[in-house]
């Protein structure tokens, strides 16, 4: 069983292990800086399929320009409720031109984990970046996913493992993650902008 700090807690941790990373650009260029660059805010809505019992899924997202410990960073805020409740957690990272660099996550008691894992423009399939809370990101590659009726081109497609839990993560050009699953059946995907 999947409780509602766990779940979003792996949400959000294997978000920060490559939001904090990074996520594609273009077949062509092979850089993914694209999947993390978010010039204006957008808001979006999440669905979830295979909710394991007593689960509480995200069920919005935030992503675009944002403030961070004083600093301008580019972030991702996800949303969910229990109750009459709203919960939020959010990863904040950095764009440059040789890739991304994490900043930090807070989470949805307000503390806050400090990252500086870097992920290279330039990753190809197959390669991995150790982060320091002993995760693993493997860049699978780009892809194109069609979710709640858009279609988001040269997303960049990770599985990240970490103590806590294995997942694929899409991370899509102005949208950060788009989709995540897991080996239980739960998935979490976007549903439509707001």
């Amino acid at each position: 069983m999947v409780k509602t700090k766990n779940l979003l807690k792996t949400l959000s941790a294997c978000a920060v292990v490559l939001a904090l990373g990074g996520c594609g650009g273009s077949d062509d260029d092979g850089s993914i800086v694209a999947c993390f660059t978010a010039d204006r805010t957008v808001n979006f809505k999440m669905t979830a399929l295979n909710v394991p019992s007593g689960g509480v899924p995200v069920n919005r997202s935030t992503v675009g320009p944002m403030t961070q410990g004083g600093r301008d960073v580019t972030g991702q805020k996800f949303f969910y409720t229990r109750g009459s409740t709203t919960y939020e957690e959010a990863n904040y990272w950095t764009i440059a031109s040789n890739g991304m660099t994490g900043v930090a996550r807070v989470n949805a008691d307000g503390s806050v984990t400090p990252s500086s894992t870097f992920y290279p423009q330039d990753m190809s399939p197959g390669q991995i970046v150790n982060g320091s809370n002993n995760s693993r990101s493997t860049f699978i590659g780009f892809e194109t996913l069609s979710l709640g009726g858009k279609t988001f081109s040269n997303t960049c497609h990770f599985n990240v493992v970490d103590p806590q839990v294995n997942t694929d993560l899409w991370y899509a050009p102005g949208y950060a993650v788009v989709k995540q699953t897991y080996p239980s059946g739960l998935v979490v995907q976007y549903d439509g902008d707001l």
